[in-house]
């Protein structure tokens, strides 16, 4: 069996019903500002048009999401999930 053969057989749709009952996320939420991040489950979102869901395993916090955190950055809403550095 190859990697790709592996693969077919692995995946399953997740626009269907099954992906909105089943899948859920761990979140890190910051809920205001000068305050700590705060892990939260969640149901995950469903896709889109034209999107895809992808297993994240880490996500790193860039200057900007610090700047959430510290209070520092104007116009900004909370709760807000920081994090678009997916490793």
């Amino acid at each position: 069996m190859t990697l790709l053969d592996s693969w077919t057989r692995s995946r399953r749709s997740v626009t269907g019903p099954t992906f909105e009952k089943e899948h859920r996320v761990c979140a890190a939420v910051l809920t205001e500002p000068n305050t700590d991040l705060q892990l939260v489950d969640r149901k995950a979102p469903a896709p889109g048009p034209g999107e895809v869901v992808i297993r994240v395993r880490a996500c790193g916090i860039c200057h900007s999401d610090v700047a959430l955190q510290g209070g520092t950055t104007r116009f900004a809403s909370f709760p807000r999930v920081p994090g678009h550095e997916v490793a």
